[in-house]
């Protein structure tokens, strides 16, 4: 009986090992969206920096920013200690470059409630 439980821990901690290679590869190419992504910001950011009164540039720019920090603040491949600071950076970029941006703001708050529930300073 003994080597039979024995035998299925073996196997439980075998099977569980095989998923975990599964995340590591979908955690490496959500890393790789998101690198992706950074890119496609800061060119957005460079460009409308170039350009601050087009229009064109400053809507890429936005839209560049949201995807980015959206994408990085819901990212499983992320640690809190990651994601969250850059998010709420690059929100707050895009709340100077669009204050009425909904969704920006509505994320800042949740990013501060976030810190605030865990009694953790706010980043500046």
């Amino acid at each position: 009986m003994w080597a039979f439980a024995i035998l299925l821990a073996i196997a439980s901690l075998a099977w569980a090992g095989g998923g975990q290679g599964a995340n590591d590869a979908a955690a490496k190419k959500e890393r790789e969206k998101i690198a992706q992504l950074q890119k496609a910001y800061e060119k957005a950011k460079s460009a409308y920096g170039a350009k601050p009164k087009d229009e064109k540039a400053k809507k890429a720019f936005v839209q560049a920013a949201t995807v980015y920090a959206r994408t990085t603040m819901y990212s499983n491949a992320l640690a809190p200690k990651e994601k969250y600071p850059v998010a709420l950076r690059v929100y707050r970029e895009v709340l100077k470059a669009d204050p009425k941006n909904q969704e920006a703001r509505q994320s800042v708050e949740t990013i501060e409630s976030i810190y605030a529930s865990m009694g953790r300073p706010i980043p500046k």
